[in-house]
Protein backbone atom coordinates (compact mmCIF):
# COMPACT_ATOMS: atom_id res chain seq x y z
CA UNK A 1 0.00 0.00 0.00
CA UNK A 2 1.38 3.43 -0.95
CA UNK A 3 1.85 6.22 1.56
CA UNK A 4 -0.99 8.14 -0.09
CA UNK A 5 -3.31 5.13 0.27
CA UNK A 6 -2.36 4.71 3.95
CA UNK A 7 -3.10 8.38 4.58
CA UNK A 8 -6.48 8.10 2.85
CA UNK A 9 -7.31 5.01 4.88
CA UNK A 10 -6.54 6.74 8.19
CA UNK A 11 -8.49 9.84 7.18
CA UNK A 12 -11.44 7.64 6.21
CA UNK A 13 -11.35 5.94 9.61
CA UNK A 14 -11.37 9.30 11.36
CA UNK A 15 -14.15 10.70 9.16
CA UNK A 16 -16.35 7.65 9.75
CA UNK A 17 -15.77 7.60 13.50
CA UNK A 18 -16.26 11.37 13.91
CA UNK A 19 -19.83 11.52 12.59
CA UNK A 20 -21.84 13.61 15.03
CA UNK A 21 -18.67 14.96 16.65
CA UNK A 22 -16.99 16.80 13.78
CA UNK A 23 -17.96 17.93 10.30
CA UNK A 24 -15.10 17.30 7.87
CA UNK A 25 -14.98 20.31 5.54
CA UNK A 26 -11.76 19.66 3.66
CA UNK A 27 -9.21 16.88 3.10
CA UNK A 28 -5.87 17.11 1.39
CA UNK A 29 -2.36 15.67 1.21
CA UNK A 30 0.83 17.71 0.97
CA UNK A 31 4.60 17.16 0.97
CA UNK A 32 6.77 18.59 3.73
CA UNK A 33 10.50 17.99 4.35
CA UNK A 34 10.67 14.85 2.19
CA UNK A 35 7.53 13.38 3.71
CA UNK A 36 3.83 13.35 2.89
CA UNK A 37 1.16 14.36 5.38
CA UNK A 38 -2.60 14.15 5.25
CA UNK A 39 -4.85 16.85 6.68
CA UNK A 40 -8.51 17.32 7.43
CA UNK A 41 -10.31 20.43 8.61
CA UNK A 42 -12.72 19.31 11.33
CA UNK A 43 -15.54 21.57 12.51
CA UNK A 44 -16.55 20.44 16.02
CA UNK A 45 -20.13 20.33 17.20
CA UNK A 46 -21.18 22.63 20.03
CA UNK A 47 -20.68 19.83 22.55
CA UNK A 48 -17.21 19.01 21.24
CA UNK A 49 -16.32 22.70 21.28
CA UNK A 50 -17.16 22.78 24.98
CA UNK A 51 -15.33 19.50 25.60
CA UNK A 52 -12.14 20.62 23.84
CA UNK A 53 -12.42 24.25 24.91
CA UNK A 54 -12.14 25.56 21.34
CA UNK A 55 -14.03 28.10 19.22
CA UNK A 56 -12.65 27.37 15.77
CA UNK A 57 -12.13 24.42 13.47
CA UNK A 58 -9.54 21.83 14.45
CA UNK A 59 -6.70 20.57 12.25
CA UNK A 60 -6.41 16.79 11.94
CA UNK A 61 -2.97 15.64 10.74
CA UNK A 62 -2.17 12.13 9.51
CA UNK A 63 1.43 10.92 9.51
CA UNK A 64 2.37 7.37 8.47
CA UNK A 65 5.93 7.48 9.83
CA UNK A 66 6.60 4.65 12.28
CA UNK A 67 9.06 6.86 14.16
CA UNK A 68 7.57 10.29 14.76
CA UNK A 69 9.87 13.30 14.78
CA UNK A 70 9.37 16.94 15.75
CA UNK A 71 8.85 17.86 12.12
CA UNK A 72 5.24 16.69 12.54
CA UNK A 73 4.68 19.51 15.06
CA UNK A 74 6.49 21.95 12.78
CA UNK A 75 4.24 20.90 9.90
CA UNK A 76 0.97 21.30 11.79
CA UNK A 77 2.06 24.68 13.17
CA UNK A 78 2.80 25.81 9.60
CA UNK A 79 -0.63 24.65 8.43
CA UNK A 80 -2.34 26.42 11.34
CA UNK A 81 -0.46 29.64 10.59
CA UNK A 82 -1.42 29.39 6.91
CA UNK A 83 -5.10 29.22 7.84
CA UNK A 84 -5.02 32.90 8.88
CA UNK A 85 -7.10 32.36 12.01
CA UNK A 86 -9.50 29.73 10.67
CA UNK A 87 -7.96 26.90 12.67
CA UNK A 88 -7.66 26.52 16.43
CA UNK A 89 -4.04 27.20 17.43
CA UNK A 90 -4.11 25.51 20.84
CA UNK A 91 -5.45 22.03 19.98
CA UNK A 92 -4.71 19.62 17.14
CA UNK A 93 -5.40 15.94 16.46
CA UNK A 94 -2.63 13.72 15.05
CA UNK A 95 -3.17 10.19 13.72
CA UNK A 96 0.06 8.24 13.39
CA UNK A 97 1.68 4.79 13.15
CA UNK A 98 4.40 5.15 15.80
CA UNK A 99 3.86 2.73 18.75
CA UNK A 100 5.60 5.24 21.04
CA UNK A 101 4.29 8.34 19.28
CA UNK A 102 1.54 9.37 21.68
CA UNK A 103 3.87 10.53 24.45
CA UNK A 104 6.39 12.09 22.08
CA UNK A 105 3.78 14.10 20.20
CA UNK A 106 2.12 15.34 23.40
CA UNK A 107 5.47 16.43 24.87
CA UNK A 108 6.62 18.19 21.70
CA UNK A 109 3.24 19.87 21.29
CA UNK A 110 3.29 21.05 24.91
CA UNK A 111 6.70 22.64 24.34
CA UNK A 112 5.14 24.62 21.46
CA UNK A 113 2.00 25.58 23.38
CA UNK A 114 -0.28 23.15 21.52
CA UNK A 115 -2.33 20.36 23.09
CA UNK A 116 -1.83 17.39 20.79
CA UNK A 117 -4.54 14.71 20.92
CA UNK A 118 -2.71 11.71 19.41
CA UNK A 119 -4.46 8.69 17.93
CA UNK A 120 -2.36 5.60 17.27
CA UNK A 121 -3.27 4.09 13.90
CA UNK A 122 -4.38 0.74 15.29
CA UNK A 123 -6.66 2.28 17.94
CA UNK A 124 -10.23 1.09 17.84
CA UNK A 125 -12.38 3.77 16.19
CA UNK A 126 -15.56 1.89 15.43
CA UNK A 127 -18.02 4.55 16.54
CA UNK A 128 -18.23 8.23 17.54
CA UNK A 129 -18.52 7.17 21.18
CA UNK A 130 -15.20 5.31 20.98
CA UNK A 131 -13.50 8.26 19.29
CA UNK A 132 -14.88 10.67 21.89
CA UNK A 133 -13.69 8.45 24.75
CA UNK A 134 -10.25 8.23 23.16
CA UNK A 135 -9.95 12.00 22.69
CA UNK A 136 -11.19 12.71 26.20
CA UNK A 137 -8.78 10.16 27.67
CA UNK A 138 -5.88 11.98 25.98
CA UNK A 139 -7.25 15.39 26.89
CA UNK A 140 -7.82 14.66 30.57
CA UNK A 141 -5.11 12.09 31.27
CA UNK A 142 -2.98 13.25 34.17
CA UNK A 143 0.67 12.44 34.66
CA UNK A 144 1.92 14.06 37.89
CA UNK A 145 5.43 14.16 36.46
CA UNK A 146 4.36 15.66 33.13
CA UNK A 147 2.28 18.71 33.97
CA UNK A 148 4.51 21.41 32.59
CA UNK A 149 7.53 22.17 30.48
CA UNK A 150 10.94 23.23 31.78
CA UNK A 151 10.87 25.95 34.45
CA UNK A 152 13.36 28.46 35.83
CA UNK A 153 11.52 30.90 38.10
CA UNK A 154 11.51 30.60 41.88
CA UNK A 155 7.77 29.94 42.01
CA UNK A 156 8.22 26.62 40.19
CA UNK A 157 11.92 25.86 40.55
CA UNK A 158 12.02 23.81 43.74
CA UNK A 159 15.43 22.80 45.07
CA UNK A 160 18.90 23.02 43.48
CA UNK A 161 18.74 26.81 43.36
CA UNK A 162 22.15 27.14 45.01
CA UNK A 163 23.50 24.44 42.73
CA UNK A 164 22.33 26.40 39.66
CA UNK A 165 23.96 29.58 40.98
CA UNK A 166 27.20 27.70 41.66
CA UNK A 167 27.19 26.16 38.16
CA UNK A 168 26.60 29.57 36.60
CA UNK A 169 29.61 30.93 38.47
CA UNK A 170 31.83 28.03 37.39
CA UNK A 171 30.75 28.21 33.75
CA UNK A 172 31.47 31.93 33.40
CA UNK A 173 34.95 31.20 34.77
CA UNK A 174 35.62 28.74 31.95
CA UNK A 175 34.87 25.37 33.54
CA UNK A 176 33.06 22.53 31.74
CA UNK A 177 30.15 20.71 33.37
CA UNK A 178 27.67 17.98 32.42
CA UNK A 179 24.27 17.03 33.83
CA UNK A 180 23.16 13.41 33.47
CA UNK A 181 19.87 11.84 34.48
CA UNK A 182 16.71 10.09 33.32
CA UNK A 183 14.00 12.17 31.64
CA UNK A 184 11.79 14.46 33.73
CA UNK A 185 14.29 14.92 36.58
CA UNK A 186 14.77 18.59 35.68
CA UNK A 187 17.87 18.76 33.45
CA UNK A 188 16.42 21.37 31.09
CA UNK A 189 14.95 23.30 34.02
CA UNK A 190 18.35 23.65 35.66
CA UNK A 191 19.79 24.73 32.29
CA UNK A 192 17.15 27.47 32.10
CA UNK A 193 17.96 28.56 35.63
CA UNK A 194 21.71 28.62 34.93
CA UNK A 195 21.18 30.77 31.83
CA UNK A 196 18.98 33.11 33.83
CA UNK A 197 21.65 33.46 36.53
CA UNK A 198 24.42 34.06 34.00
CA UNK A 199 22.51 36.77 32.15
CA UNK A 200 21.50 38.39 35.43
CA UNK A 201 24.86 38.39 37.20
CA UNK A 202 27.69 38.00 34.69
CA UNK A 203 28.89 39.57 31.45
CA UNK A 204 28.99 36.54 29.15
CA UNK A 205 27.97 35.52 25.66
CA UNK A 206 25.60 32.54 25.92
CA UNK A 207 24.67 30.15 23.12
CA UNK A 208 21.88 27.61 23.62
CA UNK A 209 21.91 24.46 21.45
CA UNK A 210 18.85 22.21 21.67
CA UNK A 211 20.26 19.17 19.90
CA UNK A 212 16.87 17.41 19.79
CA UNK A 213 15.67 19.92 17.16
CA UNK A 214 15.35 18.31 13.73
CA UNK A 215 17.23 21.14 12.06
CA UNK A 216 20.16 20.71 14.47
CA UNK A 217 20.80 16.95 14.61
CA UNK A 218 20.24 16.64 10.84
CA UNK A 219 23.30 18.84 10.19
CA UNK A 220 26.71 17.33 9.57
CA UNK A 221 29.72 18.22 11.72
CA UNK A 222 30.94 21.05 9.47
CA UNK A 223 27.46 22.58 9.24
CA UNK A 224 27.02 22.41 13.01
CA UNK A 225 30.33 24.17 13.66
CA UNK A 226 29.42 26.80 11.08
CA UNK A 227 25.99 27.25 12.71
CA UNK A 228 27.62 27.76 16.11
CA UNK A 229 29.97 30.31 14.56
CA UNK A 230 27.05 32.19 13.00
CA UNK A 231 25.07 32.13 16.28
CA UNK A 232 28.02 33.45 18.29
CA UNK A 233 28.36 36.38 15.91
CA UNK A 234 24.61 36.99 16.16
CA UNK A 235 24.65 36.87 19.96
CA UNK A 236 27.50 39.37 20.15
CA UNK A 237 25.29 41.88 18.32
CA UNK A 238 22.34 41.53 20.71
CA UNK A 239 21.97 43.60 23.90
CA UNK A 240 21.63 40.58 26.21
CA UNK A 241 24.46 38.61 24.50
CA UNK A 242 22.28 35.51 24.18
CA UNK A 243 21.08 33.48 21.19
CA UNK A 244 19.58 30.09 20.43
CA UNK A 245 21.40 28.25 17.68
CA UNK A 246 20.41 29.10 14.13
CA UNK A 247 20.90 26.00 11.98
CA UNK A 248 22.59 26.68 8.64
CA UNK A 249 22.79 23.99 5.95
CA UNK A 250 25.90 25.47 4.34
CA UNK A 251 28.15 23.81 1.79
CA UNK A 252 31.32 23.97 3.87
CA UNK A 253 34.18 21.64 4.73
CA UNK A 254 35.23 20.77 8.26
CA UNK A 255 38.51 22.75 8.21
CA UNK A 256 36.89 25.94 6.97
CA UNK A 257 34.07 25.58 9.50
CA UNK A 258 36.49 24.97 12.37
CA UNK A 259 38.68 27.93 11.40
CA UNK A 260 35.61 30.16 11.20
CA UNK A 261 34.41 29.03 14.62
CA UNK A 262 37.84 29.64 16.15
CA UNK A 263 37.92 33.15 14.69
CA UNK A 264 34.46 33.89 16.11
CA UNK A 265 35.52 32.64 19.53
CA UNK A 266 38.72 34.68 19.54
CA UNK A 267 36.79 37.79 18.46
CA UNK A 268 34.41 37.35 21.39
CA UNK A 269 35.16 40.10 23.93
CA UNK A 270 33.42 38.29 26.81
CA UNK A 271 33.55 34.74 28.24
CA UNK A 272 31.62 32.41 25.93
CA UNK A 273 29.27 29.76 27.36
CA UNK A 274 27.97 27.03 25.08
CA UNK A 275 25.00 25.09 26.47
CA UNK A 276 24.05 21.77 24.83
CA UNK A 277 20.64 20.36 25.72
CA UNK A 278 19.83 16.75 24.66
CA UNK A 279 23.43 16.39 23.50
CA UNK A 280 23.01 12.65 22.90
CA UNK A 281 21.32 13.51 19.57
CA UNK A 282 24.71 14.52 18.10
CA UNK A 283 26.91 11.84 19.72
CA UNK A 284 27.92 8.43 18.32
CA UNK A 285 24.86 6.94 20.05
CA UNK A 286 22.46 9.35 18.34
CA UNK A 287 18.90 7.91 18.26
CA UNK A 288 18.06 9.83 15.07
CA UNK A 289 21.16 10.05 12.87
CA UNK A 290 23.68 7.17 12.79
CA UNK A 291 26.08 9.35 10.77
CA UNK A 292 27.07 11.07 14.02
CA UNK A 293 29.18 7.99 14.78
CA UNK A 294 31.74 9.52 12.42
CA UNK A 295 30.57 13.15 12.33
CA UNK A 296 31.02 13.53 16.10
CA UNK A 297 34.70 12.70 15.76
CA UNK A 298 35.05 14.82 12.62
CA UNK A 299 33.74 17.84 14.48
CA UNK A 300 35.95 17.45 17.54
CA UNK A 301 39.09 19.40 18.20
CA UNK A 302 40.69 21.80 20.64
CA UNK A 303 40.01 25.53 20.59
CA UNK A 304 42.69 27.29 22.60
CA UNK A 305 40.44 30.06 23.88
CA UNK A 306 38.13 30.93 26.75
CA UNK A 307 35.13 28.65 26.23
CA UNK A 308 33.08 26.96 28.88
CA UNK A 309 30.33 24.47 28.24
CA UNK A 310 27.36 22.80 29.87
CA UNK A 311 25.69 19.71 28.45
CA UNK A 312 22.63 17.71 29.44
Amino acid sequence: MTVESQIDSLLDRFANASAGLFEINNRYQTAYEQGIYGCAIAKPTKRMKNTLGVDREVLVVVSTFTDQQQRTIKFLKKEIEKSAGRLENTVSIVMHNDPEGNLKLKNWGRDQGISILPIYGTSKLGSPDELERLLCAELYSHDPFDVTGPVSDDANFYGRREEAIDLARKLQKGQIRSCLGIRKVGKTSIINRILKEIQKNYECVCIMLDCSRDDVWSLNAAQLLDSIRHTIEQAMRTPNRYASIQAIESDIDIKTARDGLETAVLDCDKPLVLVFDEIDYITPGSPTRPAWKSEFRAGSGNLNSEISGFSA
